[in-house]
């Protein structure tokens, strides 16, 4: 990240804009299942910044930035990049045979097809077709 900041700056981008805008409704709307706490949704509630709008202040330093093409592209990377981290923790959270907990299960307890999905990733995934990766498996 040194040497690209903009790739973090595009993941800070969705992030800090993850329950905003049209999500809000669905956001709010999700924070109101039973099984929630005040523990299991801080990172989400957290950044939603209602009185502190992050997501709105990188969006207008964004806008008026004089960026080239290679600040755009690290930008696009990093946004493909976080919605997959985000996405990946809520899967995390609400799905509790998720490929993402692999690292708190054993071997034995996943899946047959999860494990199938763990031998056929390739770290292309993350970089081209990020949303068709989402949706595969």
């Amino acid at each position: 990240m040194v040497d690209r900041p903009f790739v973090r700056l595009g993941a800070a981008t969705i992030l800090e804009n993850i329950s905003a805008g049209a999500a809000r409704p669905w956001v709010k709307r999700a924070l109101t299942g039973s099984f929630l706490t005040r523990e299991n949704t801080k990172f989400l509630v957290l950044h939603q910044h209602e009185t502190l709008p992050h997501g709105d202040q990188i969006m207008e330093a964004l806008a008026t930035a004089n960026l080239e093409e290679r600040h755009l592209a690290d930008l696009e990377e990093g946004a493909s990049k976080g919605t997959v981290l985000y996405l990946r923790m809520a899967e995390w959270a609400l799905q509790p045979i998720a490929l993402s907990r692999i690292c708190d299960r054993d071997e034995d307890d996943i899946p047959a097809e999860e494990i199938e999905r763990i031998r056929s990733f390739s770290m292309s995934e993350l970089t081209e077709n990020a949303p068709e990766a989402l949706t595969a498996g």
